[in-house]
């Protein structure tokens, strides 16, 4: 699977907008990706290897990735910071960092196989 992206921060427009997390109380909250977001940008940045690779993921593949790629992700996209408005630290619900990462990593396995045609039976539901 290929590394995830070394960025930090993307805005709309794909421009790299913060590369460090210097001075992290002058980040705009408008500059962090939705999760639908994160999603498209991930699957973008994947190789047909790496989709073959996560279209074979089982659910439980998935949540065996919580502490590698689910780390990157909430790392990657800065899901830990109070400013993020598409997460909630102090939740127990979907908005959690460790709960909406399990989502972006199943609805990326999801929408490629659901966009390629690849029918593993697997199931769209997340919750």
């Amino acid at each position: 699977m290929n590394a995830l992206p070394e960025f930090f921060l993307h805005d709309k427009h794909n421009n790299v907008v913060l590369t460090a997390i210097d001075n992290v109380e002058l980040i705009d909250a408008s500059l962090f990706l939705s999760p639908d977001e994160i999603i498209d940008h991930i699957i973008s940045e994947f190789d047909q290897n790496s989709k073959d690779y996560v279209v074979q993921m089982t659910d439980q593949d998935i949540g065996m990735q919580h502490h590698f790629w689910g780390m990157g992700i909430r790392n990657v996209y800065g899901m830990w910071m109070e400013q993020n408005p598409h997460t909630d630290i102090h939740s127990n619900n979907h908005r959690h960092p460790d709960q909406l990462s399990n989502y972006i990593m199943t609805a990326i396995r999801d929408k490629i196989i659901s966009s390629e045609g690849v029918g593993l039976g697997i199931s769209n539901s997340l919750f």
